[in-house]
């Protein structure tokens, strides 16, 4: 899809170059690996980008069905990593700048084309709603009571929760410095090579103002300084790799463009010269090798370790459940208890380890020492892990 939305804007030769940064990406590699839910919404994510080019270049008659279906590949996106909500801002920038463009033209037009874009976008989720109320039926059928909350009830329960975190504005102890995480782990995971590439395609939306640039640069330094500020975590980072191949290429095709260079007092057709920078590009596969050899990072290591080295039913205590759940075995564990108590008593039951979630207990705590929320509050397990460690070191082995 990268390819095809490179060459749709950029030509040929950018549409090949966009398809050998994303190949050689180890950034896209480790998330693919890892199967996170990042992927597969930026697969549509991407697709719905493609949709509505389309439907900036098309006639007006043509033009909704082009939006509506960007709206529905969003709203895949979002059912995938409901986070990408937030960031329909993009494409509500977009309709914004096409008003603007055509002079303040028709309001009813611009609402129309938006009407057309949000009932794409709630399509899916209609969709992924309904086998939540099939499941209610089929369990009231059998006179038990469904304890999973519906699609739309997750997703709004999601919101609140974002909503009361940081992630709507800058956190304790980060600074403008953070905006150099996603570079450092650009340079790390797909090589100097290629993120110095990264970082020229997205300098070179300053260079003109056209809608391009504007479509591809927003992409990129939207979610770019907004996450960077707010929570820097390296899974937010595929949602502007993307436009950030798209820069890079197009700006080399446009250099490379009917040029001729001079190696060694010969001339030498741009052609050869993209072969000499394609083969620079695939040094980016030395960290991709790195990647790849990673057999297991994140949980699916932490749960191995749990395999190896716990018995069968490998009981353990969890800050992510319903986690532990999918990979070990509904019977495997138990959420962290609020008391020492019931610590206690999990522990003569067999339970030795916890598994924690990082951002849940070790980066909160790091980057947040000027916080006294409330001990009590379910939002803040990892207070109540430390009393408990606390009653647990104190009461001895």
């Amino acid at each position: 899809i990268l390819y095809l939305l490179a060459r749709r804007i950029h030509g040929d030769r950018a549409g090949l170059l966009a398809a050998l940064l994303a190949a050689v990406s180890g950034y896209l590699v480790l998330y693919a690996r890892n199967g996170f839910s990042e992927m597969n919404s930026v697969l549509f994510l991407i697709l719905s980008m493609y949709f509505y080019w389309r439907s900036r270049e098309a006639w007006p008659a043509r033009r909704y069905g082009w939006i509506f279906a960007a709206g529905i590949a969003w709203g895949f996106a979002c059912t995938a990593q409901d986070r990408w909500l937030l960031m329909f801002i993009l494409p509500l920038a977009y309709e914004a700048h096409l008003w603007i463009a055509e002079r303040f033209g028709n309001l009813r037009w611009l609402l129309f084309r938006l009407v057309v874009l949000g009932v794409g976008l709630l399509l899916p989720m209609l969709l992924f709603e309904i086998p939540y109320y099939v499941g209610m039926i089929a369990a009231r059928a059998f006179g038990a009571v469904s304890p999973i909350p519906t699609y739309f009830e997750q997703l709004f329960g999601h919101i609140r929760l974002m909503i009361g975190s940081d992630i709507f504005g800058i956190l304790i102890g980060f600074g403008w410095t953070n905006l150099l995480s996603y570079p450092y782990l650009f340079w790390v995971l797909c090589g100097p090579v290629i993120a110095i590439l990264l970082l020229l395609g997205a300098l070179s939306v300053f260079r003109r103002a056209t809608f391009t640039n504007f479509f591809l640069g927003l992409w990129f330094w939207l979610p770019l300084v907004y996450y960077g500020l707010t929570a820097p975590r390296a899974r937010y980072a595929p949602i502007f790799l993307a436009p950030a191949i798209l820069l890079a290429a197009g700006l080399f095709a446009r250099w490379t463009e009917g040029r001729r260079f001079t190696l060694a007092g010969r001339s030498v057709p741009a052609g050869a010269a993209l072969v000499a920078v394609a083969a620079l590009i695939l040094t980016g596969l030395i960290p991709a090798r790195e990647v790849v050899a990673l057999e297991r990072t994140c949980y699916p290591e932490a749960y191995a370790w749990l395999r190896d080295h716990t018995p069968p039913p490998h009981l353990h205590l969890s800050s992510s459940p319903m986690t532990s759940a999918t990979e070990l075995g509904i019977d495997s564990v138990k959420a962290i208890p609020r008391t020492a108590e019931e610590l206690d008593a999990r522990y003569r039951a067999g339970y030795r380890y916890y598994l924690l979630d990082f951002k849940q207990f070790y980066r909160p705590a790091f980057l947040q020492p000027e916080r006294d929320p409330d001990p009590k509050s379910p939002f803040q397990p990892w207070y109540v892990i430390e009393d408990l460690a606390d009653a647990v070191i104190a009461a001895g082995p």
